[in-house]
């Protein structure tokens, strides 16, 4: 009996030691499933006048900002090597590919159910539209512009051989929220979302004081026509400049210095302390997701720049 007891009260145990250790420990997705990204965008059509939804059918009238778009992460978000070795560690998991690749036209299968919003679960059936070429573009011109075959912009007044429509959203940071806020599932214990620079940015003093938004950093201003022939007028680059950046790096980090004692004489002991200041950016240094960091070499040298001191530290984006 007292075996049978045990039995009784190791299985519970057992259970809940189990469901922990899959959905706190190792779980399939360290993040929560959101009604707006755990569907891919849904299967676009290509708009009258245009031949592809290709961001190369755009490339013809709009020259610049394909080329900007070129050297951008987002055009890398498939391709990105970093992300295929997290990708593949994560088992290739199909949810990864909403914000990476966006558009149900990029995806090679269809997520027709999602049981209890476990990733796991999700039914899928092949999908007939796939284009693995279009996959390779990543968060490529229609994932923002195309919706019902017709394309959006910030214009009201545009001329094109294409259907377009005037969308306020993309005068407002609601474009990048739906992948640039990912939340922690309803059993994982965060301090912060696993991908939260919305969240920072949301109510904070760039978005209240200053009244700033994604874009005013991400996509600067500039005056130009935004097609062949157009007129020119006030647009925004397509470079969403980030961490990878150095001189956009330069332009978030404040860096002080202060030497103790500040005039030194020759034997002295002397205490310098390096602090970066978050001077510039609309959310946390680093952000995005929990494994960006920063790694700081500070060294000292002498008047023939020989290494007198030095220490190396990582300020990571730690969410646990």
């Amino acid at each position: 009996m007292r075996l049978f007891a045990k039995i009784l009260i190791g299985l519970p145990v057992l259970a809940g030691l189990t469901y922990v250790y899959y959905t706190e420990v190792k779980p399939t997705v360290i993040f929560g499933l959101r009604s707006d990204y755990a569907h891919a965008i849904p299967y676009q059509k290509i708009p009258e006048g245009l031949t592809s939804l290709r961001a190369e059918s755009c490339r013809s009238c709009h020259k610049e900002i394909y080329a900007e778009w070129k050297t951008s992460i987002h055009s890398q978000a498939y391709r990105d090597p970093f992300f295929h070795a997290y990708w593949t560690k994560d088992k290739h998991t199909w949810v990864c590919l909403n914000c990476h690749t966006p558009l149900e036209n990029q995806q090679p299968t269809l997520i027709k159910e999602i049981p209890r919003d476990r990733v796991e679960r999700a039914v899928q059936e092949p999908n007939p539209q796939y284009d693995p070429d279009y996959q390779n573009e990543g968060v490529t011109c229609a994932a923002c512009h195309v919706r019902d075959g017709v394309i959006l912009g910030p214009f009201d007044d545009t001329a094109a051989p294409h259907p377009t429509k005037f969308d306020p959203s993309f005068r407002t940071t609601q474009l990048c929220y739906r992948c640039h806020s990912v939340v922690g599932g309803p059993a994982q214990f965060y301090n912060g979302g696993p991908c939260g620079t919305y969240a920072e940015y949301e109510g904070g003093y760039w978005m209240k004081e200053r009244g700033f938004i994604c874009q005013n950093c991400h996509m600067p201003e500039i005056e130009r026509p935004v097609a062949t022939g157009g007129p020119i007028r006030r647009g925004r680059q397509h470079l969403w400049r980030g961490g990878h950046d150095p001189e956009m790096v330069k332009r978030a980090v404040g860096i002080k210095v202060v030497a103790e004692p500040a005039e030194p004489k020759p034997g002295d002991k002397v205490r310098v302390t390096l602090t970066l200041i978050n001077a510039e950016a609309g959310h946390k240094l680093p952000t995005g997701d929990p494994d960006r960091h920063f790694t700081v070499e500070f060294a000292v040298e002498d008047q023939k720049q020989q290494i007198l001191e030095s220490q190396t530290d990582t300020m990571g984006r730690w969410i646990m």
